[in-house]
C-alpha cells in the first residue's frame, strides 16, 4: 500500500513537471492558428487555397481542443 502511494506521488510530480511544456504547446497552437488565419484570409484560390483551408481548419479545431475558445 505504501509503495503504491509512493509511486503515485512520483507520477504526480512528473505530471506537474510537464505542465509548463503543455501550456507552452497550447500557446504555440493558439498563436499558429492566428497566423494561419491571417494567411487564410488572403483568400487563395485553387489548390493552394484548398491546402490553406485544410491547415486553417486543423489549427482552428486544435484551438478549440487546447483552449476551449469560443
Amino acid at each position: 500500500m505504501a509503495a503504491m502511494a509512493r509511486e503515485g506521488g512520483i507520477l504526480s510530480r512528473k505530471a506537474i513537471g510537464l505542465l509548463p511544456w503543455i501550456g507552452g504547446a497550447a500557446l504555440m497552437l493558439y498563436a499558429m492558428g492566428y497566423v494561419d488565419g491571417s494567411v487564410h484570409a488572403a483568400a487563395f484560390i485553387g489548390e493552394q487555397g484548398a491546402a490553406l483551408d485544410y491547415v486553417h481548419e486543423f489549427f482552428h479545431h486544435a484551438r478549440h481542443v487546447a483552449l476551449m475558445c469560443h
